[in-house]
């Protein structure tokens, strides 16, 4: 596998790099599992593209799941746009990580993507929204959507690329967007590896990469 350096603050990370995903052939459908209340969800110019299909916003949330486990010490890099849409659309660009079934087995692949359901299994939830929405950032861990950390100074704005960072590193968790530490956390009971998720609700959003790697070391 490929290994990388990266910087993180004042520290260089190493990375080996276990998924690059570029959603540029139909395979994609081999590698990811799609949860959806009503969204549509196709690849297309190379984005992963997820669009509302009515105006329930009841019915608007949707997961899209890779099929294999990520590691404990986990490195998430992901590249998005927002559609410059400006209605119907909460620019919803959201992460589950670590992801298992209550009984800290292998995920189970087949709810409807109502949210809900998320919050009865472990898994940590990364949260960029605004559009027409307040907009906000956060993070959460289930069982039970406890809130770890709250950002309302950003939001996700329509006609936007973002670039997202989190690195997860035992008890400690950061988080960047566009290359700036939004969150920065330790947790007190953190969650082992598990499964990792692309999450949207009532947006018109694009994945265009997705790269996820285990964690090898920092250096000062």
């Amino acid at each position: 596998m490929e290994s990388d350096s990266i910087a993180w603050g004042d520290e260089t990370l190493r990375v080996e790099w276990l998924v690059e995903e570029s959603f540029r052939d139909e395979a994609w459908q081999e590698r990811w599992v799609v949860e959806s209340q009503s969204p549509s969800v196709e690849a297309a110019n190379g984005q992963l593209q997820i669009r509302p299909t009515n105006d329930d916003r009841q019915q608007g949330g949707v997961t899209v799941w890779y099929k294999q486990a990520m590691p404990d010490d986990l490195v998430v890099r992901v590249v998005a746009t927002t559609d410059p849409a400006d209605e119907n659309n909460a620019c919803n660009l959201n992460f589950f990580v670590h992801a298992r079934e209550a009984d800290d087995s292998p995920l189970l692949f087949g709810r409807d993507g109502a949210y809900k359901d998320y919050h009865q299994i472990p898994n940590y939830i990364f949260t960029f929204t605004g559009g027409i929405t307040p907009g906000w950032s956060r993070v959460r861990q289930d069982p039970g959507f406890h809130l770890l950390s709250d950002r309302q100074d950003v939001r996700a704005e329509p006609g936007q690329r973002y670039t997202f960072l989190i690195v997860i590193s035992g008890p400690r968790i950061r988080y960047y967007l566009n290359g700036t530490l939004i969150h920065n956390l330790t947790v007190e009971e953190p969650l082992s590896g598990g499964w990792f998720g692309l999450r949207s609700w009532y947006s018109s959003v694009n994945f265009e990469s997705v790269e996820l790697g285990r964690l090898i070391a920092g250096e000062s």
